[in-house]
């Protein structure tokens, strides 16, 4: 069980560019959810982390939803390109809200299973 959300992946296109949680769980993947600032100086340096976790183990078991949180696009988009370490453009997420998962600071992380 788990609480579903959903980001806007393009702030130009709201409705046409969404992702929500329930996407990638129960997919029969694990999946590690990842929520980041391009201010937040660990989440930074977490990312190449990130990036290569997602390289080793990414396919038909493994996928990475990251999402940026508090963040103004533009930062965003730059950061996970300086940061990001590879992962593929699919994978970077850039907005909303962590509250569903009751995040209580960065970088968090939440593994889901299958």
């Amino acid at each position: 069980m788990f609480t579903d959300f959903t980001v806007v992946q393009d702030e130009d296109d709201p409705e046409g560019s969404t992702v929500s949680l329930s996407d990638y769980v129960g997919k029969g993947k694990y999946v590690l959810v990842d929520f980041w600032a391009s201010w937040c100086g660990p989440c930074k340096q977490e990312l190449p982390n990130i990036a290569a976790v997602y390289e080793k183990y990414k396919g038909d078991d493994f996928d990475v939803l990251s999402v940026a949180v508090w963040d103004d696009p533009a930062d965003t988009k730059a950061t996970a390109e300086e940061e990001g370490g590879g992962m593929e453009p699919d994978h970077q997420r850039t907005a909303g809200s962590h509250r569903p998962l009751r995040n209580r600071g960065h970088p968090p992380h939440h593994p889901v299973r299958p």
